[in-house]
């Protein structure tokens, strides 16, 4: 499913090895067989793709570690990229809505993903704690699951108590290209832009990296494309 040229993006995903947008631009709004909610590609209520949507067009990725994600319950489900991790990595992604919680049966094993003070970057922590392939990669058998916190800030807090109890690596050096305004920094990513990250982080030499998680970016690079398409559109008519 390689992309077709004229659906490369010139922005900041132009790099990534993506599946084609196909499936995507001639997708309709249908009814969810489940839920009977007007959906567009997949229900995000109940994570599955629609009748007009063959689910063997879209990307599927096998993730080396099972990933929980805590969304908070005020969160809105459809504005949240959490779905697109669940939709593209079924067997390895899991949404715990606050209060429920991930089973954490070794805290040590398991790895909270998040920009707190103290936390170390992701190489770091793998020198630290003995988790270092002979390549300098991440020795997945020393981790249970990497766990990545769906809310907005404010909400953040109180989730954060219930897992300061877990080791925690921060990304770093990286920005978002989220599309809507953001009351935080440019470092502040989004979930999927976190995982995506915190996964490529993890193959190291960084050049040892051959693009096997770029595609947890489809439906995130491809909304950004069409986001970005409308806004120049939109200059080129106040131009004219």
């Amino acid at each position: 499913m390689a992309m077709r040229e004229d659906d490369r993006l010139k922005g900041p995903f132009s790099h990534l090895k993506l599946s084609s947008w196909d499936p995507l631009r001639s997708a309709t709004r249908e009814v969810c067989p489940k839920c009977k909610s007007s959906r567009k590609v997949y229900c995000y209520d109940c994570f599955q793709f629609l009748p007009n949507i063959d689910p063997t067009s879209i990307p599927r990725i096998s993730l080396p570690v099972p990933v929980d994600i805590i969304k908070h319950s005020q969160e809105v489900q459809g504005k949240s990229t959490a779905t697109h991790a669940v939709m593209l990595a079924p067997d390895n992604v899991s949404i715990h809505t606050y209060p429920s919680l991930p089973p954490f049966s070794d805290p040590n094993k398991c790895l909270l993903v998040f920009p707190r003070e103290g936390a170390l970057s992701v190489s770091e922590w793998v020198r630290q704690n003995g988790t270092e392939t002979a390549g300098g990669g991440m020795d997945w058998r020393q981790v249970e699951r990497v766990v990545f916190i769906d809310s907005t800030w404010i909400q953040t807090r109180k989730i954060l108590k219930d897992v300061d109890h877990l080791p925690c690596v921060v990304l770093t050096n990286e920005e978002t290209h989220f599309w809507r305004p953001q009351t935080k920094t440019t470092s502040h990513l989004a979930t999927i832009e976190a995982i995506y990250y915190f996964f490529r982080e993890t193959c190291q030499p960084p050049e040892a990296y051959k693009g096997e998680y770029d595609n947890l970016l489809y439906f995130y690079a491809y909304q950004y494309n069409v986001v970005h398409e409308a806004m120049d559109k939109r200059a080129r008519d106040v131009e004219l």
